[in-house]
């Protein structure tokens, strides 16, 4: 299964940072492959 997670929030500490890493932890837990690019400006 592929999944493309779009994070774009300045605040790695706010509600949708840790929507986010729960989203990665939980597919990785499963398997998933994951892809972690660097921030672009």
């Amino acid at each position: 299964m592929k999944t493309l997670i779009v994070y774009a929030h300045p605040e790695p500490t706010s509600l949708n940072g840790s929507l986010k890493d729960l989203a990665v932890s939980t597919l990785e837990a499963a398997g998933a492959p994951t892809v972690r690019p660097t921030r672009c400006r």
